[in-house]
C-alpha cells in the first residue's frame, strides 16, 4: 500500500456531513434557551406564549390582533320580540399590535488571538453560545419588562396592604399563590396547556418565580406541612428530592437569573440587583453609587448595571422605543412604584435601595443601609438622601421608615457588596408573575437566529453577528385590560446576604 498523509476525518468529508453554520445555529438555540425560560411556554393558541411566524416580514413589519366582546344584553322573555335598534346587540371591536423588527449584537477580535495568545479555536467555539445567551437574556427580559410596565393597576397586588408596607415575612407564600390565581381568573385568564399526563393534556397557569422568591415559598410552614402530608411519600418527596411543587393547579416554574461573572446587569426584572463597584463610605453629599462589582468595571461607562431598577429608560422590544423615565406616579408606572396616590408631589418622584454588606466583609459583615434614589440613568444612580447616625447635609437619622442603628446599619461599603431594590421600609423586593393562555404573543420574521461575518485590514480583524427579526406584546381586550398575567410584588431574599 503507498504511503498517505490523508486520513478519513477532513474538513471536506466531516463538513459534508454536517454544515458547520447549522452547528453555530444549534448553538445558538440551545444557549438562547438557557436563559430564556418563556421560550418553553412557546406554542399555539393553547400555550402561555402564542407565536405568530411571518416568513416575509422584515423591519417594521406588523401584525394586527382583532378581538370581540361577548354579548351583555338583557334579551327578550315570552312573546316579546326585537323592533328597535336598541333591541339588538352591539358589536364592540377592538386590535392590538405587536410589531417585528431587527435585533442584532456582534463582537471582534483579530489574527493574533489565534497566532499569538492561541485563543481563536477558544473563540470560535464559544462566540456562538455567549450570543445565543444575550440574545436569550434580551428577548426574556424585555418579556418581562413589558408584563411588568406594560400592564394595568389591576393586574398587580402585594403581599401586604401597599408596597411600602411589605415586611420581611411576606415574601411568596402558598397563600399568596392560591390568592394570585382566584384575583386573575375573574379578569378573563383561562387555564393554558402546561403538560401532557399520557394522552392528556394537563391545563393550569405557570407561576413564574425567580429562585429567590421559592426560597422564601420554601420556608413557609403551610407549603412545607403540605408536602409532608399531601405529597407522595418517600425519597421522591421534594423535601429531599428537591424542586418546587405545584399549588392549587399553578404550575411553579422556578426562573434562576444568574449573577457568576456577567460584566453588565445582574439579576433580572423580577429581583432588581447589581453588585456595587466602587466602595461607599460615610457622607454628608449627594452619592453617585456605581455598579459592575468592582473599580474596573464601574468605570465603563456604556454598561447599563441599573437598568432594571426604577427611573432608567428602558428600551423596549423591537418597534416599541424606549420607557420614559418614569416618575413613579401610581397611575402610571405600575412596575415599582413607591408612592401612593395624593402622596406630595415633592417626594413623588424618588425611590429607595438598600446596599448590604456581605457576611464576610473586611468591615461591619452583614450590615446594611437605605439610600434614597432621584435619579438613575442606568449606569450610575444618585442619591437624594442617605441614612446616618446624625442629620447632616444629606444624611438623615431616619430615610424613608428606617431609622439608624448601629446595630443592624452601616455607612461603610466595600467593592462587590449587594445593591437591591427596596421599599422605604428596606425590605428588598421582588416580583412573581402568574400567566395563564395567551397572555402574551411572541412574532418571528423572516430572520432568525442568522449568523453574519466581516472582515477588516486584509482579514486580520474578524467580526461575528447575530440578528434575529421578532417581536413580543401582551394580549389586550377590547377595554385594552390584560386578562392573562398577575403580578405579585413581595419580599425577596438573597439566601447568606439578606435572610428573612
Amino acid at each position: 500500500m503507498a504511503y498517505s498523509e490523508s486520513g478519513p476525518n477532513t474538513g471536506d468529508s466531516l463538513s459534508a456531513q454536517m454544515d458547520p453554520k447549522v452547528l453555530w445555529a444549534a448553538g445558538i438555540d440551545l444557549a438562547e434557551a438557557e436563559e430564556d425560560p418563556l421560550m418553553q411556554m412557546e406554542g399555539g393558541a393553547d400555550a402561555i406564549i402564542t407565536t405568530k411566524t411571518e416568513t416575509s416580514a422584515g423591519a417594521g413589519t406588523t401584525i394586527k390582533f382583532q378581538v370581540t366582546s361577548d354579548y351583555g344584553d338583557e334579551g327578550k322573555q315570552g312573546d316579546e320580540i326585537f323592533e328597535d335598534e336598541d333591541d339588538f346587540e352591539e358589536e364592540i371591536f377592538n386590535d392590538f399590535e405587536l410589531t417585528v423588527d431587527w435585533v442584532r449584537h456582534a463582537t471582534r477580535f483579530t489574527k493574533r488571538s489565534g497566532e499569538i495568545m492561541g485563543l481563536l479555536g477558544e473563540l470560535k467555539r464559544k462566540i456562538p453560545i455567549k450570543l445565543g445567551r444575550w440574545l436569550g437574556k434580551y428577548k426574556c427580559h424585555s418579556m418581562l419588562m413589558t408584563m411588568l410596565h406594560k400592564t394595568n393597576a389591576a393586574n398587580h397586588f402585594y403581599t401586604a396592604s401597599s408596597q411600602d408596607s411589605i415586611s420581611a415575612g411576606d415574601g411568596l407564600t402558598y397563600d399568596e399563590i392560591v390568592k394570585g390565581g382566584a384575583i386573575l381568573k375573574p379578569l378573563g385568564g383561562q387555564p393554558a396547556v402546561i403538560g401532557r399526563e399520557g394522552k392528556n393534556s394537563i391545563w393550569g397557569a405557570v407561576v413564574l418565580a425567580t429562585d429567590n422568591a421559592t426560597y422564601g415559598l420554601k420556608l413557609d410552614p403551610i407549603y412545607r406541612q403540605n408536602l409532608q402530608t399531601g405529597f407522595v411519600q418517600g425519597r421522591d418527596n421534594l423535601l429531599w428530592k428537591g424542586g418546587v411543587a405545584n399549588v392549587d393547579g399553578h404550575l411553579i416554574k422556578e426562573y434562576v437569573p444568574l449573577r457568576g461573572d456577567i460584566e453588565g446587569a445582574v439579576g433580572s426584572p423580577l429581583n432588581p440587583q447589581a453588585l456595587l463597584g466602587v466602595a461607599v463610605a460615610g457622607g454628608t453629599t449627594a452619592l453617585q453609587i456605581k455598579g459592575g462589582g468592582n473599580a474596573t468595571s464601574a468605570a465603563k461607562t456604556k454598561k447599563k448595571y441599573f437598568k432594571y431598577f426604577p427611573k432608567f429608560a428602558f428600551r423596549w422590544r423591537p418597534g416599541q422605543g424606549t420607557r420614559t423615565a418614569d416618575t413613579l406616579s401610581a397611575t402610571s408606572e405600575i412596575c415599582w412604584d413607591l408612592t401612593a396616590l395624593g402622596e406630595d408631589a415633592a417626594t413623588a418622584n424618588v425611590f429607595y435601595v438598600r446596599i448590604t454588606n456581605p457576611p464576610n466583609a473586611a468591615t461591619d459583615p452583614g450590615k446594611w443601609c437605605i439610600y434614597e434614589i432621584t435619579t438613575n440613568d442606568g449606569n450610575i444612580m444618585t442619591t437624594s438622601a442617605r441614612l446616618g447616625a446624625t442629620d447632616s447635609g444629606q444624611r438623615y437619622q431616619t430615610v424613608g421608615q428606617v431609622t439608624w442603628d448601629a446595630n443592624k446599619h452601616t455607612v461603610t461599603h466595600g467593592e462587590g457588596s449587594l445593591v437591591t431594590l427596596c421599599n422605604a421600609a428596606g425590605v428588598s423586593l421582588g416580583a412573581t408573575l402568574f400567566l395563564y393562555r395567551q397572555a402574551a404573543y411572541r412574532g418571528y420574521g423572516s430572520v432568525r437566529n442568522q449568523r453574519q461575518e466581516d472582515s477588516k485590514n486584509g482579514n486580520f480583524v474578524q467580526e461575528r453577528y447575530i440578528e434575529s427579526v421578532f417581536g413580543q406584546c401582551l394580549r389586550e381586550d377590547t377595554r385594552g385590560n390584560k386578562p392573562a398575567i398577575a403580578v405579585i410584588k413581595h419580599a425577596i431574599f438573597y439566601p447568606g446576604i439578606i435572610d428573612a
